[in-house]
């Protein structure tokens, strides 16, 4: 049995400030080589993976959190959104899915869209 990091009301914390640091752009995420569905950000010795399970795109999603120093990376904590309640399930699956936005642009494209129809009208 693995070691637990974090308690429950610590793991939802952690998924909030995750998010809140994210939408402020203090959290750079980039993808995973080149996937879509996978996602990394580091903040000094600690990174973060938020990824679709089955490389779907759909729930559930893992959440990562892991130790660096120098080129040694050691897994503190994989999180599995359907092991944990509604609440911290719903939490992380929003965090993937703004992860993900950000990192792939999909807002600013979509508006390129719609702005390039709005120049036909």
């Amino acid at each position: 049995m693995s070691i637990s990091y974090f308690n429950n009301d610590q793991l939802r914390e952690l998924i909030l400030r995750l998010t809140r640091l994210t939408e402020r752009g203090k959290l750079t995420w980039q993808s995973l080589g080149n996937s879509q569905y996978s996602f990394s950000a580091h903040t000094g010795s600690t990174a973060f993976t938020v990824e679709s399970k089955d490389s779907d795109d759909l729930a559930p999603h893992i959440l990562g959190v892991f130790e660096t120093q120098d080129d040694d990376v050691k897994e503190l904590e994989t999180i599995d959104s359907s092991d944990m309640s509604a609440h911290n399930a719903e939490a992380v699956e929003n965090l993937y899915n703004l992860v993900k936005r950000t990192v792939l642009r999909i807002d600013v494209v979509a508006k390129n869209i719609l702005a390039q129809l709005d120049d036909l009208e």
